[in-house]
């Protein structure tokens, strides 16, 4: 006799997988931090070489090497592991495209401050703990404190800076604007792709040595400069292209406003104003990384919320730009242009 058929209830699986994802984004930053995927970039190797090429000892190194395999991060054949594509292109440390930099100080960060988050919640403002710095303190004071932000900024900004510089027509402007421009690195990668144009990096003052000395490393000193200011309180610098890049769901609502405002009038007619942003989608149900992300502003500043790609096309309208596009771009932001 068969058993009678029964309809399968829920399980737990995705449940428990989403429970177990901080000790998969450990593994994946631990393996960062022991050089594993730059270990296996010029090709496959043993356990027992690859183990000892990074200091490993002990059972828990295969499990861990095992682990990587699970997690898609590496491959395992005959015994021998080697990267995947994915890993070899973006974590390998000697490769111009690597972003280890940002997964690990994005790692250092979320430990500090996602264990506040009901707290946040409850509250509507950051956490009350001296230790997770918030508002204008989150930024540090020096040059030399403020260099694992820059660097965190710099590598996770590298593959849309990338993509944009090749996501514009470019060619039909002189001169672009880069407004809370982190390091430079979006205005350096759009220097060196087009040699034509000249760029200006807007932001606060005391980061003048910082971007210089970028720009100087990178060979784009002689079309680029730093101007300094306060973006919502000084006129923006007049530009063919003015780039707002992953600043635009940090300001309030009325403070938004302003700054679409101030990028209409540096534009110049018939400019383009380009927002990269990572916007959640228009039912809100997907997109979950711009959703995590506006949670973990939440955490350092308060009156903040994920921009949708209508809330983020509507504002760019009602300041006066208009032909609003939405283009997806490497590793889920959004590029959003409007002419003047």
């Amino acid at each position: 006799m068969r058993p009678a058929s029964q309809t399968p209830g829920p399980t737990p699986d995705e449940i428990l997988n989403l429970g177990a994802a901080y000790e998969a984004s450990q593994v994946l930053v631990g393996a960062i931090e022991l050089g594993v995927f730059t270990a296996l970039a010029h090709g496959a190797l043993d356990a027992s070489s690859l183990t000892a090429r990074l200091g490993l000892s002990g059972a828990g190194a295969t499990d861990f090497l095992d682990a990587l395999v699970a997690l898609r991060l590496l491959n395992r054949r005959r015994g021998a592991y080697s990267n995947t594509a994915a890993s070899d292109c973006f974590l390998d440390r000697d490769k111009p495209t690597f972003l280890g930099d940002a997964l690990e100080l994005s790692a250092a960060r979320r430990q500090r401050v996602w264990g506040h988050l009901a707290q946040a919640l409850r509250t509507g403002h950051p956490p009350d703990d001296p230790a997770i710095p918030s508002g204008a303190a989150a930024e540090p004071a020096s040059p030399v404190d403020r260099a694992p932000a820059f660097d965190e900024r710099t590598s996770g900004s590298l593959m849309t800076a990338r993509a944009l510089a090749h996501s514009f027509s470019w060619d039909e402007y002189r001169c672009f604007a880069d407004v809370g421009a982190g390091q430079g690195a979006t205005s350096v990668q759009i220097a060196l792709a087009h040699p034509h144009l000249t760029g200006v990096c807007f932001d606060e003052p005391g980061l003048q040595p910082e971007f210089e000395s970028y720009f100087r490393a990178r060979g784009v000193q002689d079309r680029l400069r730093f101007e300094g200011g306060d973006v919502l309180r000084d006129a923006l610098p007049s530009s063919d292209v003015l780039l707002l890049s992953r600043g635009l769901h940090r300001w309030r609502a009325d403070e938004r406003n302003r700054l679409l405002a101030n990028a209409h009038q540096a534009v110049t007619d018939e400019g383009a104003l380009i927002i990269c942003e990572f916007l959640a989608g228009a039912r809100r149900r997907r997109r979950s990384r711009s959703l995590l992300l506006s949670l973990r502003v939440l955490l350092e500043s308060p009156h903040v919320a994920a921009l949708s790609a209508a809330d983020c096309s509507a504002a760019i309208r009602a300041s006066g730009f208009r032909d609003v596009v939405i283009t997806a771009l490497a590793g889920g932001e959004s590029m959003v242009v409007g002419i003047k």
